[in-house]
């Protein structure tokens, strides 16, 4: 009978195997990406995911309770939980779980292990991320008429550091919407050329604002037709937005 294998041991007593994963844990609510293998990261995420529940739950019933008790899940780092408690227990407010996402990443040169590598967004499988994020939340600004286009609009975006023209023909585009920006470099879930700087009826576009079928979220917030409009409760601009596996 196979007895005591109800998680993975990783050669390690339990006392160690428990530190590991409160360092791993203390190392992504800091810096809200680490890489690691498989089988660590499907280890780590249930356990972090009890750590933002835990800061969600008590951040405003209780926070000395849920400061003493995250300290020692966390091996007593302060940074951390003070990261936990005003930062990430505020952004996941409103949200009953799902806090991680995670990343393929290829294999590690040495060992040949596969790597994983989680962010701090949701839980499901994305596209590698490169610097920078190809997929950020920003906001429409002003919107004109096409000089040349009577279905095109040349929108003014802002992406949290530089303001942007983009040339869009989605019908639900207006001022003050959030959506997602898909930078120039981007590739789309489905595949296809890298998004690229372009002259559409002589004017130039920066990027390009997505709907749900090219990032592949239709079952998720996603609308019929048009860009996502993304709601300002629940994202900021600049925020990376990731897009599942396809």
């Amino acid at each position: 009978m196979r007895h005591g294998v109800n998680c993975r041991k990783f050669s390690r007593p339990t006392a160690h195997r428990l530190s590991m994963l409160a360092n791993l844990a203390v190392s992504l609510i800091r810096h809200e990406r680490i890489v690691t293998t498989v089988a660590k990261a499907k280890d780590l995420r249930p356990f972090v995911e009890r750590l933002v529940t835990i800061a969600r739950r008590l951040a405003k019933q209780d926070p000395v309770r849920g400061r003493r008790l995250l300290l020692s899940r966390m091996g007593g780092d302060l940074d951390a939980v003070n990261k936990l408690l005003d930062v990430l227990a505020k952004r996941y407010a409103r949200r009953p779980g799902g806090y991680t996402r995670i990343l393929k990443n290829g294999f590690r040169a040495g060992d040949f292990a596969d790597e994983l590598s989680r962010l701090g967004i949701e839980a499901e499988l994305l596209h590698e991320c490169r610097d920078p994020v190809p997929f950020v939340v920003a906001r429409v600004g002003t919107v004109k008429p096409h000089p040349s286009a009577d279905r095109l609009k040349v929108c003014e975006v802002f992406d949290g550091t530089s303001h942007m023209q983009v040339v869009c023909g989605a019908p639900n585009v207006r001022e003050g919407m959030l959506s997602v920006l898909a930078r120039c470099g981007a590739v789309m879930p489905n595949g296809g050329p890298a998004i690229v700087e372009a002259v559409l009826r002589g004017v130039k576009s920066h990027g390009m604002l997505c709907s749900a079928d090219e990032l592949g979220v239709q079952g998720w917030r996603a609308q019929d037709s048009g860009i996502l409009d993304l709601p300002s409760s629940d994202y900021e601009v600049e925020i990376a937005f990731f897009c599942p596996e396809l």
